[in-house]
Order: structure tokens, then C-alpha cells, then sequence
């Protein structure tokens, strides 16, 4: 029995150790259990705290990269990016400056990629990485194709002809595709290159010079000929030449033709000229690019401060050859001409012809002449130089030309040398003299051959029509609104108007046509508009109506378009543009004119500063018991406070109308001065806008007459002023830039000054011609 008793109590024990056992097994369990449960929260913790942390890394950087690419405005950078590598896009590592983003955030870590997605997004991916957690956001960009314009580099460019039968006042770069004239008037005052790519009519008188507010030199151009007619004309550069290849100078394709006074360069600043031919006064009739109808029998001075280049060309226009005439590559003096001087050298490749019954033709410099050049006088006038340069072969030519007084070469001891005391000279005097270093046509390194005349070699503007523009470049939110405007919806611009000088305000986009009436005869209608408080652009629709003329005659539109503090600087900077656009019909093929006589458009800071508070223009000039006028727009001129012309913001666009091929079947019309003889006809023509219309024609008649005097650099105190050459007098002048299919202006005087358009307006904005549009699309969502 006790056996038995102590085997239960040892089974007892047993079980007790079993239950110990058991449950320190299971707390064993738990306890690892809790721990790992711990460990994992901890874990999970951890990895969202770095996921967290790596978001707000990739958000940072994708928010400061998105600020950059705006910041950038065209995108350029961002393009650059998505198409490098041929086309695979740019990977890269972003940085805290130059230092690792680990550096602020143990284990963190930030790359980009800005990769194509298809053809019409780009995609920049920015992943943020800390402690082996990562995040990826994304930013979409649209892509779209546009023609967007090239940029205005011109005061005046036409795509066909230029013609200015008033007197021209010109602030800035002139370029025509086709024939320039000056038919008659009061003369023209040009400052700026000036290109041509037909031929250059001079019938008035003509004052070139360079444009002040150029850092570079300014040149003329011409791929056809230049005739003067009747009338002096005098390039005056006030820059001097740096060298041969950047130097201003006149570079004609075909010939110079010379009929009256001409004065190119100055003592202080030489002017080149290059042409195939140069003729001063009356040339034979029949050479090749002599044309009679602008001969005169008139005596003829041509002046050069530089030297005279004439080529010889070999093929046409076409690039075919042509055969050699007579004057080639020639110097023709007529029988008129009274004065011929050079104060540089002379380069002429064709003949040396001197018909003069008065004047010998002096060069100051060498004379070169090639191989083939010929020497002849008709009424023993010579050719003088202080060295002529010729071939070996033609030494007994020269002795020749010397020996019977066609060729004079000037001796520092007074009067001429013989031929006799040129022989007498030792080799090296002699050849200070007379050298033999001839030009060898078309393939001399040492001479400096004329520039280009092509036309398309930087002369030309591949301005898109406004139609194109309008349709392809406005954005989106302009064109809604010029789509709106339609609707003759006028806000607070009514439809009649009587009294004197009535103010109206115009604060959104608006459509005006011929069914305005306002009363004529002397009247003032003052239309405010605040683009500084639209949340858009405006748009100023001019709608066809009845007559298919719209007459802004008696408004002054003053452009409100940000503010400044008395300093001048921006108190709050302009943001949006107005745009006066002609209705673009496509239905209805029937082109428009608009009137101008007599409307003005200032920029608000002219209104204020210049015009109501300064020296103000009224409705008719003031004039001075001399003849000038006295009511300057010239602001203050005292260093503190001067009035400088802003970039523009305001637009008047024309159309051209096409048919199903896109040919041109009729173009707006837009007449900066009323021809009409209208009530308010007398009255200036002031406009602060680009007149870009390449579709439209632009013309110039009558107005009214004033002094227009501005400042175009900060901080000068000279004004430039317009009316160079007609008493200080102009009558239709515009403020930034005219782009058109053909200008002509008739009657009294017309001016324009270069002001570039506002960056952003689509508007040659942009040096290049791109072709790509890029905007910020959408964040892809987290």
C-alpha cells in the first residue's frame, strides 16, 4: 500500500511540473509572440515613417523642379531634358545644392527622369528614397505643335513693297521684300539697317544713319539697284568701323546710280560700299543697269568717307551664267557728274570709264583693278590715287594711262608723277606706288568681298499671317474670348455717344463695328480700358456690319495695364495684353478697312506722365513764332523722372483673306490717317501698339500735325523726336512696330519707332521659330 501511495504522489508531482512546464511553454510562446508582434509594429513603423519621408522628398523636389521649368516660361529646359540622349530623356540625381539630400535626412535619396510619353506629354518622374522606402509622383506636360512667329526685329517690315511719297521718319530696323520708294516729299529720315529686296526708288531727300539704341552697327541692304532722282541723300553712321567684316556699309546687288548729290560716311565714321556698278551722274544709255528714266541733267557729287568696292558677277539670280557687258563690275562717271571722291581705296574688278566734262575722279587710297580692267576718259578728266595696284602684264597700260594723263598718281612733293619719275624711283619706292598685286575676281582672300544681298539671309521675317495667329498661337483663353466678342456684347461701351469729351470705361472684351455712332466735329471720347483689373486679355473684336469699315476716329484709347510708384519702377507689373483684331471671316471673304484719323493709344504711362500732366497734345499743334511746335511730348528731362517708352502690350491685327488653296484673295485695309478728308482728319495719329498685320495692307493720308519727342534709354536726357527733315512736324506716328503685306504713305509726314513687343504675347516673342508649345498638364495622383 505504501508503494502505492508513493507512486500517486510522485504522478501528482509530476503533473504539476507538466502544468509548469505547459505554461511556461505557452508564456514562453506569448512572450515571443508580443515581442514579434512589437518587432513588426516597429518594423511597420519605421518603414511608414521612411515612406513618409520619402514622399515629402519626391513632393519637395517635384514641386521645386515644376516652380523651375515655369519660371523658364517656354519650357525650353524642360524640352532639352526630355529630348536628350537622342530622344531617351535625362535621368539624374537631385541634390541639396551641392550637397546629398542624406545629408539633411539620414538615408534619403531623391532621382529624377524626364522622359516622351508618346507624342503629345512629357512626363517628370521624381522618386524619393529613405532608408529602403521610396515614393514616385509624376507630372504630365502637354505638348502641341504651333507656328509661332519669329521676332520682331523691325520698326517697318512689308512682304511686298514700301512707298513713302510724305516725309518718313524711321526709329529702327526697315526691311521690305520687294521695292522701296520715295517718290517725292519732304524727305526721309531712316535710323536702323535698312533691307530691300527689290530696288530702292530715292526721289526725295534721304537721311540715313545708325540706330542709337543699337549695340552693333547698322547697314542698308539692297539685292536690286538704288537710283536717286532728283535729290540729295547722306548716310551718316555715328559709329566707327570696327573692322572690315562688321562695319556699317551699303551693299548693293546690282548697281548704285547717281543722278545728284550723295554723301556716304563721315571724317569721324567711314562707310564701304559694295555694288556690281557704280555710276555717278549721267551714264550712256544702254548699260546694263543704267536706267535713263532716272538721268538728270543736273550736276551730280559723290562723296566717300571709306572705301568703294565694284564686283564683277558671273551668274544671274538663278545661278545661271550670264554674259559680260559693259559695265560689269564697273566705275561709270557721267558727263553730269561734278565731284567724285574717295577717301579709301577703290576695288573695281570691271572697267574705269570717266565721261565727266568737270571732274576727275579722286581716290585718296589705292586704286586696285584686275587683269581685264580697262581705263578711259572722254573729255580728258583723269583718274587720280596715291598708288594704283594692277597685274605684271599691265605695266604698259599703266605707263600709258600715266603718260597721257588718263591715270594721275598723286607725288607727297607736290602735283604728279611722270611716268619718267616713277621709272627713275628705286624697286622699293616704286613699288609704294605702283604695285602689282591686281584683283583676281571672285577668289581673292585678301579683299574683303561685298556681303551678302540675298534677301532671305537674315532680311526676311517668316511672319505668320494674323489669321494663322489667331487660330494657331492666341491662347486658348484669348481665343474664347475673341469667339465671344462676336456677340456684340459691348459691357459698358455703348453704341452712341454725344458730348464733349466723354470718358467711357471698357473692362472686358468687346465688339465694335460700324453701327457705332458717335457725334463727330470736334468731339473727344476718352475710352479707358483696365486691362490691370481683368483676370484675362482683352480682345477688341472689329466686326464687319454694314459697310465693312469700322471709323475709330474720334477715340483715344488709354491703356491701363499695371502701375508704378512715383520712382517708375513696377508697382505691380503688367500681365495681359489687348488685342484690336479684325473679324476673321472665313464665310464671308469680304475684307475690311479700318480708320485711324484721328485715334490715338497711349500706354497709360504716356497719358499721365507725358500728355495730361506734362507737355501736353491737344487737339491742333502749337506753334512758335519760328514755325516750330511747342507742345513736346517730352516728359521731364531732369535726370529724376524721365519717360521711357514701354515694351508694347497692345495689338492691331489685319487679316489677308484666302481661298480653298490658300491663296490670298483680298486683304484688310488699315489707314493709320484717314484719306478720307473725315471730320476729325486734321487731328494727330498717335498709336503705342504693334500694328502686326502681315495679311493687311497699311496706309498713311492726311492728319493732323505735332512734335512727337520720347526717351528710349533709361537714364538719358536726349530725346529722340520724329520729323527729322519737315519741320519737326508728324502726323501719323506709331510706337512700336509695323508688320504688313505693303505700306504706302502719301501727304504730310509719317513716323515709327522700334518697340518690341511684350515677352508672352505670341507675338514674335521669341528669337527662334519653334515649333513646339509646352504647358503644364496634371499631377498624377498618389
Amino acid at each position: 500500500m505504501a508503494n502505492n501511495h508513493s507512486g500517486r504522489g510522485a504522478n501528482r508531482q509530476g503533473a504539476v511540473l507538466l502544468t509548469v512546464l505547459t505554461v511556461a511553454c505557452f508564456a514562453a510562446v506569448l512572450l515571443t509572440a508580443i515581442i514579434s508582434f512589437v518587432k513588426r509594429s516597429n518594423t511597420n513603423a519605421y518603414n511608414n515613417y521612411n515612406s513618409e519621408q520619402a514622399y515629402y522628398i519626391a513632393s519637395s523636389a517635384l514641386g521645386s523642379i515644376h516652380d523651375y521649368f515655369e519660371a523658364d516660361g517656354d519650357y525650353s529646359t524642360l524640352l532639352a531634358m526630355a529630348n536628350d540622349h537622342s530622344g531617351t530623356g535625362t535621368t539624374g540625381t537631385i541634390k541639396l545644392g551641392d550637397n546629398d539630400i542624406s545629408s539633411l535626412i539620414p538615408g534619403g535619396d531623391c532621382k529624377v527622369a524626364v522622359t516622351w510619353m508618346g507624342d503629345a506629354y512629357i512626363r517628370v518622374s521624381v522618386t524619393g528614397t529613405c532608408n529602403g522606402q521610396y515614393e514616385t509622383l509624376n507630372a504630365y506636360y502637354a505638348v502641341s505643335p504651333i507656328n509661332k512667329p519669329v521676332k520682331i526685329k523691325n520698326a517697318l517690315y512689308s512682304h511686298s513693297d514700301s512707298s513713302f511719297t510724305m516725309a518718313a521718319s524711321g526709329q529702327g530696323a526697315i526691311s521690305t521684300a520687294g521695292d522701296i520708294s520715295l517718290p517725292g516729299g519732304n524727305g526721309a529720315d531712316f535710323r536702323g539697317t535698312l533691307a530691300c529686296g527689290g530696288d530702292f526708288f530715292i526721289e526725295n531727300k534721304l537721311y540715313w544713319s545708325n540706330d542709337p539704341k543699337q549695340t552693333t552697327n547698322s547697314f542698308v541692304s539692297v539685292s536690286g539697284s538704288i537710283y536717286t532722282k532728283n535729290c540729295g541723300a547722306e548716310f551718316s553712321p555715328i559709329l566707327s568701323k570696327t573692322d572690315d567684316n562688321t562695319s556699317q556699309y551699303i551693299a548693293v546687288g546690282k548697281s548704285f546710280q547717281n543722278s545728284q548729290s550723295i554723301s556716304i560716311g563721315t571724317a569721324e565714321c567711314a562707310m564701304d560700299m559694295y555694288c556690281n556698278a557704280c555710276y555717278a551722274g549721267t551714264a550712256q544709255y544702254g548699260d546694263y543697269y543704267y536706267n535713263s528714266s532716272y538721268s538728270t541733267n543736273t550736276g551730280s557729287s559723290y562723296i566717300q568717307y571709306g572705301n568703294l568696292y565694284c564686283y564683277k558677277i558671273t551668274k544671274d539670280s538663278d545661278g545661271n551664267p550670264i554674259l559680260d557687258y559693259t559695265d560689269n563690275g564697273a566705275l561709270i562717271l557721267g558727263n553730269q557728274c561734278n565731284t567724285f571722291k574717295v577717301t579709301g581705296d577703290a576695288y573695281v574688278e570691271g572697267n574705269i570709264i570717266n565721261r565727266s566734262q568737270n571732274a576727275d575722279a579722286v581716290i585718296d587710297g589705292t586704286l586696285y583693278i584686275s587683269p581685264t580692267t580697262t581705263i578711259t576718259r572722254a573729255h580728258n578728266k583723269s583718274i587720280v590715287c596715291n598708288a594704283i595696284s594692277c597685274d605684271a602684264l599691265q605695266l604698259a597700260s599703266i605707263a600709258n594711262w600715266i603718260n597721257d594723263g588718263t591715270v594721275k598718281i598723286k607725288n607727297p612733293s607736290g602735283g604728279y608723277f611722270t611716268f619718267s619719275q616713277l621709272s627713275s624711283l628705286s624697286v622699293e619706292d616704286l613699288a609704294k606706288y605702283v604695285k602689282s598685286d591686281a584683283i583676281n575676281p571672285g577668289t581673292s582672300t585678301s579683299r574683303n568681298y561685298k556681303p551678302s544681298t540675298d534677301f532671305d539671309e537674315g532680311f526676311s521675317q517668316d511672319y505668320e499671317d494674323s489669321a494663322t495667329f489667331l487660330n494657331s498661337t492666341l491662347n486658348s483663353a484669348v481665343k474664347t474670348q475673341y469667339e465671344q466678342a462676336a456677340n456684340k456684347n459691348l459691357n459698358s461701351f455703348p453704341q452712341s455717344v454725344s458730348g464733349d469729351n466723354v470718358t467711357i470705361n471698357v473692362n472686358q472684351s468687346c465688339y465694335i463695328d460700324d453701327t457705332l455712332n458717335f457725334e463727330t466735329g470736334g468731339k473727344n471720347y476718352y475710352i479707358y480700358i483696365d486691362v490691370e483689373s481683368m483676370t484675362t486679355d482683352c480682345v477688341i473684336r472689329l466686326g464687319h456690319g454694314n459697310s465693312n469699315n469700322v471709323n475709330l476716329d474720334n477715340m483715344i484709347f488709354i491703356v491701363k495695364n499695371g502701375s508704378r510708384k512715383p520712382d517708375g519702377t513696377w508697382l505691380r507689373e503688367p500681365e495681359h495684353f489687348v488685342y484690336f483684331i479684325c473679324e476673321n471671316d472665313e464665310t464671308d471673304q469680304t475684307p475690311m478697312t479700318v480708320n485711324f484719323g484721328g485715334c490715338v493709344i497711349y500706354d497709360y504711362d504716356t497719358y499721365e506722365k507725358v500728355v495730361k500732366n506734362g507737355y501736353a497734345i491737344n487737339t491742333t499743334a502749337v506753334y512758335n513764332d519760328d514755325g516750330t511746335v511747342s507742345n513736346y511730348m517730352n516728359g521731364n528731362y531732369d535726370g529724376t523722372n524721365i519717360y521711357t517708352l514701354n515694351e508694347s502690350r497692345v495689338f492691331i491685327m489685319g487679316n489677308a483673306y484666302r481661298d480653298g488653296d490658300g491663296n490670298v484673295v483680298a486683304y484688310d485695309t488699315l489707314n493709320l490717317a484717314s484719306a478720307n478728308n473725315r471730320n476729325r482728319a486734321q487731328l494727330p495719329v498717335c498709336l503705342e501698339a504693334i500694328v502686326y498685320a502681315p495679311g493687311a495692307k497699311v496706309t498713311v493720308g492726311n492728319g493732323g500735325t505735332f512734335e512727337f519727342q520720347y526717351i528710349d534709354t533709361p537714364g538719358s536726357t536726349t530725346p529722340h523726336k520724329f520729323g527729322y527733315l519737315s519741320n519737326l512736324e508728324v502726323r501719323a506716328a506709331v510706337l512700336g512696330a509695323i508688320i504688313n503685306e505693303n505700306f504706302s504713305a502719301s501727304r504730310n509726314t509719317f513716323g515709327v519707332c522700334f518697340v518690341p513687343p511684350a515677352p508672352g504675347s505670341g507675338v514674335g516673342g521669341s528669337d527662334s521659330t519653334e515649333t513646339t508649345r509646352v504647358a503644364f498638364s496634371h499631377y498624377e495622383s498618389r
